[in-house]
């Protein structure tokens, strides 16, 4: 009986001896206090008091009850430690959280209840901070980690990364940010392999939402011009993975350049076809970096002189400076390793500097002697600082501003992502002022009241095409209807007097409609007093296939409106919270901007 007792003390002082020991060592092993060289001694104390508890109460066993009670016992002690672990780890952070808690309560002398709930409703947040700064596993862990997963078992530690072949890494699947705080998925896998392509109805509005950007800055004297930038895996697809390039399918890039190509009213720039042919130059070093998804700054002047090249093809009436390579000092550092991009897999630097970091350094007596804003190192990852300016409704925007007072044009606006960015310092040689704005697919309009740009350019990266097309401001789109109809005048589709006029009008004889199409109708309302109303468009079968709003009066009868390719018919009704209408249809004339039956 004295025996047994003994044995329950010692086994009862062992586990909380074990305990408070094991606490310590988690302390100092995840950064929980400075004397992390505590922690080895600590963790052979844990050792030993688990071994003499154990081995205390195995002792008087044969040795095959023996071995199996110490394989249970390592199962058991690693299974306890495992979810001991979190729990030790956050004994410091309760334990200053009670310190901070009790301060308070003392503090608040009134109301001790909403404080309380006050602390209660932070805890999450203040406790989801603290593990960020505090609770880290050693960085050698997470490197080990990536180091088995990329060279060993051939997987990317990160699901925005694909892994490729000879250190490629490319877009995988994952978040990315798309225009301030709004962030949206993207399966670039899916779009390279073809499985998530665009219906026609999307196609459309691609072309609809550029015209109408187009439109209405040659309203205002600009130019505008589009350009699609592809992904890596669109200029180097022999490095993707095997699986990958066993199915191929026409992605979304593809579609799109050759739409716009064939449909759009609008200058446009494929960049791929010059990419591909600067990449089959032997003798010059690679356009992307391997461990990164963008280009290069090779790559970046690459783009530049080809969307330069085609400037001077769409507009001739302006100089177009076109720089040539012979211009600048190309510094190569072939032993280089991307930082961040490393960071994100989790690899070490010194086993990674396998890249190509360039440097481009325009030499004297080219078209940069007079550009300010250049680098003095040469153009690299540095850029001119972000500067606030402020439309006349208040709006406030940033852009980067490059000044080269030698250059030809008066200005240039460049909107779009990183890649565009990389290219801005090579613009100096074009423009006097080279306006910068970094956006995805808006339309930042207020960049126009700030500055009159000669011409607009507006790139896009293909990732960002997989997500839903652009939508511009209204005043945009009521422009391009008006324009569209005006410039299609000798495209009349249908031209119908009613007599008497009619609240419900079949569009009798109107063709089907036909690929990239955009048809415009005016209608002419019989009116005796102004109205607000709107317009439902019908199909075959009456339904509605959309609804515009209109603002007739007496003096000005006739509203134009986007006609829907399957709509055959119109009827007026009430505007949504307006008295039922009076107005009829008088007249209705469609045109449209493709030709031939």
């Amino acid at each position: 009986m004295h025996r047994h007792r003994l044995r329950s003390l010692l086994t009862i002082a062992s586990v909380a001896i074990s305990f408070l020991v094991l606490v310590l060592s988690l302390q100092g092993i995840f950064g929980l206090r400075e004397t992390l060289w505590q922690a080895p001694g600590e963790g052979l104390l844990v050792v030993v008091f688990l071994v003499f508890l154990f081995g205390w109460r195995l002792r008087d066993l044969d040795p095959l009850a023996r071995a199996e009670g110490l394989r249970r016992f390592v199962l058991s002690a690693l299974f306890v430690l495992v979810l001991a672990a979190p729990l030790a780890a956050q004994l410091p952070f309760l334990g200053r959280s009670a310190t901070v808690v009790a301060g308070q309560l003392a503090a608040a002398e009134q109301d001790t209840g909403a404080r309380v709930l006050a602390v209660v409703r932070g805890f999450p947040a203040a406790y989801e901070d603290y593990l960020k700064r505090e609770f880290r596993l050693p960085h050698w862990f997470v490197q080990l980690n990536a180091l088995v997963k990329v060279h060993l078992l051939r997987v990317s530690p990160n699901n925005n990364i694909a892994l490729g072949t000879d250190g490629f890494y490319f877009e995988g699947m994952g978040t990315s940010r798309v225009e301030g705080e709004l962030v949206e998925s993207f399966d670039n896998i899916a779009d390279y392999m073809g499985q998530a392509p665009f219906t026609e109805a999307e196609l459309l509005q691609w072309k609809i939402a550029l015209e109408q950007r187009r439109y209405w800055l040659q309203q205002r004297g600009s130019e505008y011009v589009f350009v699609l930038a592809p992904t890596k895996a669109f200029v180097y697809p022999e490095h993707l993975p095997a699986s990958l390039q066993r199915v191929r399918g026409r992605s979304r890039y593809e579609q799109l350049s050759s739409y716009l190509r064939e449909h759009a009213d609008i200058p446009f720039i494929d960049l791929l076809p010059p990419l591909l042919a600067a990449k089959a130059r032997a003798d010059y070093p690679p356009l992307f970096y391997k461990t990164d998804f963008h280009w290069n700054f090779y790559g970046a002047f690459v783009a530049y002189r080809a969307i330069v090249d085609q400037l001077a093809r769409f507009f001739p009436r302006y100089p177009f400076p076109a720089p040539e390579l012979a211009d600048f000092d190309m510094r190569i550092d072939r032993h280089w390793a991307h930082e961040s991009f490393m960071y994100m897999l989790g690899l070490p630097l010194f086993l990674h500097r396998n890249e190509h970091h360039i440097t481009m350094v325009p030499r004297p007596g080219g078209p940069y002697d007079t550009a300010l804003d250049l680098p003095p190192g040469g153009i690299y990852d540095h850029y001119p600082p972000l500067r606030p300016i402020t439309g006349p409704d208040g709006t406030t925007m940033e852009v980067r501003l490059l000044r080269n007072p030698g250059a030809p044009l008066p200005s240039i606006a460049l909107l779009g992502d990183s890649f565009l960015e990389k290219c801005i310092y090579f613009f100096s040689a074009n423009a006097q002022r080279v306006l910068n704005h970094r956006t995805v697919v808006n339309f930042p309009k207020e960049i126009f009241f700030y500055e009159q740009p000669t011409i607009v350019i507006q790139e896009i990266l293909n990732m960002f095409i997989l997500r839903p097309p652009p939508k511009n401001p209204w005043r945009l789109g009521a422009h391009y209807v008006e324009e569209k109809f005006r410039r299609n005048a000798d495209k009349v589709l249908l031209y119908n007097e009613l007599a008497p006029a009619a609240r419900k009008v079949a569009l009798a004889g109107l063709p089907a409609g036909r690929p990239g199409e955009v048809r415009v109708a005016a209608v002419t309302f019989a009116v005796e007093t102004g109205e607000r109303l709107d317009v439902r468009l019908l199909d075959r079968a009456g339904r509605d296939v959309g609804t515009d709003g209109c603002r007739v009066r007496p003096d000005s009868p006739v509203c134009q409106i986007l006609l829907p390719n399957e709509a055959v018919g119109l009827e007026v009704v009430a505007a949504k919270g307006r008295p039922p209408v009076r107005a009829a249809v008088a007249a209705v004339e469609v045109r449209s901007d493709v030709s031939g039956p």
